[in-house]
């Protein structure tokens, strides 16, 4: 790859990272790795898409910086989406899978107590038709419900990027940004736990992402990301206020 000096400005071409001195002045140059375009699932071909997938997760919990320095080199915006929902899917299958284990422990503990057995053969096909129903809810809706969150989401925290004076890699860069740093999400098939985890690590990630692939400041991307849920707290709160100044004027009056 070639490189500039900052010393003197000239350029010079170097293919192994590490300090090297200018071929012009000598000055000494820290050259870094070079970072293959895009992900490694982007970059993934057929018969290698599992491990790809699984080192885009890793890669994004581990070394988030260099990882989303990728996410801004690459094109593949439909993978992008892709990874996104695939980890929607994962995760909605093992809710399904924990809900469908609580009905059968729950009829479990209903034969074993004193419930009238007339109900019993109901409770039973309550199972397939329950997994019936979830299958065909994840083949329909949690596509379509994933995608409309995704979009929404980018264009949410992409337009207070804008308002903030930031936001110069444009929306295709947010909306990479925030399909990636889905990666936590995986946790959620660990029951309780991954509940508390998955959704800090995640908003963690996406405000690296975005002062990454747009080049602000890590207080403007907080910012950028956090004000959509204060605004929604705000709204919720006033919301909340007026329903109970109305009960309160409304209990005032009768009793006057």
């Amino acid at each position: 790859m070639v490189y500039l000096c900052p010393s003197c400005g000239a350029k010079f071409r170097c293919d192994s990272p590490g300090v090297v001195s200018c071929p012009t002045c000598g000055a000494k140059i820290m050259v870094p790795d070079a970072i293959p375009p895009g992900t490694a699932w982007e970059r993934a071909r057929q018969g290698g898409f599992a491990g790809a997938f699984f080192e885009t997760i890793k890669f994004s919990l581990t070394d988030p910086v260099a990882f989303f320095r990728g996410v801004n080199t690459g094109e593949n915006n439909f993978r992008a989406w892709l990874y996104a929902l695939i980890i929607s899917c994962v995760v909605f299958v093992f809710a399904a899978a924990y809900q469908a284990g609580f009905q059968a422990l729950a009829i479990g503990f209903d034969l074993a107590g004193e419930i009238s057995k007339a109900l019993t053969p109901l409770a039973f096909l309550t199972i397939p038709i329950s997994l019936g129903a979830l299958v065909g809810v994840s083949v329909v809706a949690v596509p379509s419900v994933t995608t409309l969150i995704l979009f929404l989401q980018s264009g949410v925290y992409h337009l207070c990027l804008l308002v903030l004076g930031e936001g110069k890699g444009g929306f295709w860069k947010s909306f990479r940004v925030v399909c990636y740093s889905n990666g936590p999400q995986a946790f959620q098939v660990v029951p309780f736990l991954g509940g508390l985890v998955a959704p800090m690590w995640q908003m963690v990630l996406a405000i690296i992402g975005m002062k990454v692939v747009h080049r602000t400041s890590y207080a403007r991307s907080v910012v950028a990301v956090f004000l959509p849920t204060i605004l929604c707290c705000g709204l919720v709160m006033l919301a909340l206020i007026a329903v109970l100044g109305g009960v309160v004027g409304a209990s005032i009056a009768r009793g006057g």
